[in-house]
């Protein structure tokens, strides 16, 4: 699919042009696993009170094809969570309404993947997949509920190299923390001999093997 920007002078237009492009292959594979063809056309229209922008609604497919997604009802999965934020909080912290994170990956290693939700008011949750779209919320039996922490975001990965998911948590203010895997759906809390305690702030992790030891660096 190909697409020519209305106006050259318009940075939006370049913006949502680059947008649309990043969902062609989304499209066609749509397109491709429907058995049909699918044409988009692009309607630019000028942005009102923006002189010289332009912006386009995205059209969805013709012939009645759906996204593929269906929401769950919480109560039939048991993932419920809401992340609260008290509104005398929000305003003494904007940060705070950034909001917060999320995590994925297999904890007990049974193929199947767990959620960790991060949260501000309340307590975080790891919900342990239990198969048939069915989870159970064990982050209080896990050690992990972080209550009190302002969590921002998390990560789990392989810190140590015992082949089974640590977590790391981030939060607004008091730094990040580092739960160690030890199997059987229970972490420990390693932040201090890890050397990530701060009282600085963190909203998220980027974990690579910079120096080439085999090992991960946050």
């Amino acid at each position: 699919m190909a697409m020519k920007h209305v106006d050259e002078s318009s940075p939006l237009d370049g913006v949502l042009e680059q947008r649309l492009r990043f969902l062609c292959p989304a499209l066609v594979c749509w397109a491709a696993i429907a058995g049909g063809s699918v044409g988009l056309c692009v309607d630019w229209q000028s942005v009102p009170g923006a002189s010289g922008q332009r912006q386009a609604r995205l059209q969805t497919p013709p012939g009645g094809l759906s996204p593929g997604f269906s929401t769950l009802d919480p109560a039939l999965t048991g993932l419920a969570f809401t992340n609260r934020l008290a509104a005398s909080r929000s305003l003494t912290n904007h940060i705070l309404m950034n909001g917060s994170g999320v995590a994925l990956g297999d904890i007990n290693d049974d193929g199947l993947p767990d959620v960790y939700l991060c949260g501000l008011d309340g307590p975080n949750a790891l919900f342990l997949n239990q198969g048939n779209w069915r989870f159970e919320n064990i982050a209080a039996a896990a050690g992990v509920e972080c209550q009190g922490f302002d969590s921002a975001g998390a990560a789990l990965a392989d810190l140590d190299g015992d082949k089974d998911l640590d977590l790391l948590v981030a939060s607004v203010g008091s730094g990040a923390r580092y739960f160690e895997n030890m199997g059987s759906q229970r972490f420990v809390d390693r932040t201090a001999q890890s050397g990530l305690g701060s009282t600085s702030g963190a909203m998220g992790f980027a974990m690579a093997d910079y120096d080439s030891d085999g090992d991960l660096d946050v």
